[in-house]
């Protein structure tokens, strides 16, 4: 029993019996319209035209899901092995990277996050609605220290202020706890 949902490195499924999340690589295919009006005056334009890879191969797509990981370990390293205690209050989820028979998945734990609970990033980056949230101090400055550790200045975007990249995630859990995800863009490749 599990539910799916699609994320730009792949599509996610998350198991209900186990609380854990697999992520795996697909090159999405993202629908390109042509824009126009539907004949008939119907409220629907037109269907689209053709369909296109985001990422143009799923060997790109497996990269990109690759380098969540990384990103995900690096700033659990960078955490850790800070002196600065604010850093301490950033979390991200236990996960493991699987190749398989070709193909990539990550798979990781749930987090007691909901849709309700992003106070930083953006849930819809480079869709043109795109809504950008940094509206925490505490944690903004947080983002900040871990931005400029690791040589990152921060950036305006859609009138916000980020440390990062906009698709990247920051959640207040029902724990109490700061917690990131989505970070693929985060470390270079």
């Amino acid at each position: 029993d599990c539910t799916a949902g699609c994320a730009m490195e792949g599509i996610s499924y998350v198991s209900a019996s186990s609380d854990i999340c697999f992520k795996v690589s697909a090159d999405v295919k993202l629908a390109v319209g042509n824009g126009r009006e539907h004949p008939d005056g119907e409220d629907q334009p037109l269907p689209p035209t053709t369909l296109r890879g985001l990422y143009g191969s799923e060997a790109v797509a497996a990269k990109a899901l690759s380098h969540e990981f990384r990103s995900y370990d690096f700033v659990l390293q960078h955490i850790n092995d800070s002196d600065n205690a604010d850093l301490r209050h950033l979390h991200v989820p236990l996960c493991c990277l699987v190749h398989y028979l070709g193909c990539t998945v990550l798979c990781s734990c749930t987090l007691p996050i909901s849709s309700d609970s992003l106070i930083y990033g953006s849930e819809n980056a480079g869709e043109p609605n795109m809504r950008l949230h940094s509206k925490v101090p505490r944690l903004n400055a947080i983002m900040d220290l871990l931005g400029s550790s690791m040589n990152l200045k921060p950036h305006e975007c859609c009138g916000c202020r980020v440390s990062g990249p906009v698709d990247m995630q920051g959640h207040y859990g029902s724990g109490g706890r700061y917690y990131l995800k989505d970070m693929a863009r985060l470390c270079p490749a």
